[in-house]
């Protein structure tokens, strides 16, 4: 995801128009210090959005900031959950959740588990390619919200394999192919996204 300058201007992905970049939002958890980049993607710690889990940072560092430091949950527990509030709440918004294990616990074990969305079933994260020289894996999805509020869960379903994240970004969308797109009853999965003729995708 790539943010926008804060303004009421917006900002296009293909088949949407993103409505007010200033309402994005950018959570780093794990981390212990709130930050801003490029003078205008400000990252917030995630300490007023859950108080499930502990923090933990990788072992070596990544180039992408928020992916030194992770939040995990080992209490085997289905209210491992992020509770975001919305200034937007009845919209489309994108939501997406990184991932980079980094054999933070000397395991060596990626683990596998269940993520969710405002309560639904979302997908299951495999992070068995985010090991040490690995790249960040990201779940990417557009919801309807129906209340104030916005929740991410992580569900452990395998015995010894603990559920973690590192990032935590959205914003709201206008839908400009709602005939097509019905986010009403479903909810859209990032499926690929390629940047031709760029350095980065994200």
């Amino acid at each position: 995801m790539s943010h926008g300058e804060t303004s009421t201007d917006t900002a296009s992905f293909p088949g949407f128009s993103l409505a007010w970049s200033c309402c994005w939002w950018s959570i780093d958890c794990g981390s212990s210090s709130s930050r801003v980049v490029d003078g205008s993607i400000s990252w917030e710690i995630d300490t007023n959005y859950t108080k499930a889990g502990s923090n933990m940072r990788v072992p070596q560092n990544q180039a992408l900031d928020e992916m030194n430091t992770l939040r995990f949950f080992p209490n085997q527990t289905d209210n491992n959950c992020y509770v975001i509030p919305l200034k937007f709440p009845g919209f489309n918004h994108i939501v997406r959740a990184g991932f980079y294990y980094g054999n933070y616990d000397g395991l060596s074990k990626p683990p596998t588990f269940y993520l969710k969305l405002d309560r639904e079933n979302w997908t299951t994260v495999n992070t068995s390619s985010s090991v040490d020289g690995g790249l960040p894996i990201y779940h990417e999805a557009i919801c309807l919200t129906r209340s104030g509020n916005l929740t991410v869960c992580l569900v452990q379903t395998r015995d010894g394999e603990v559920p973690f994240i590192s990032s935590l970004e959205g914003v709201p969308i206008r839908n400009i192919y709602e005939e097509v797109l019905d986010t009403t009853t479903a909810t859209l999965h990032l499926v690929a996204r390629t940047n031709f003729g760029g350095s980065e995708v994200r």
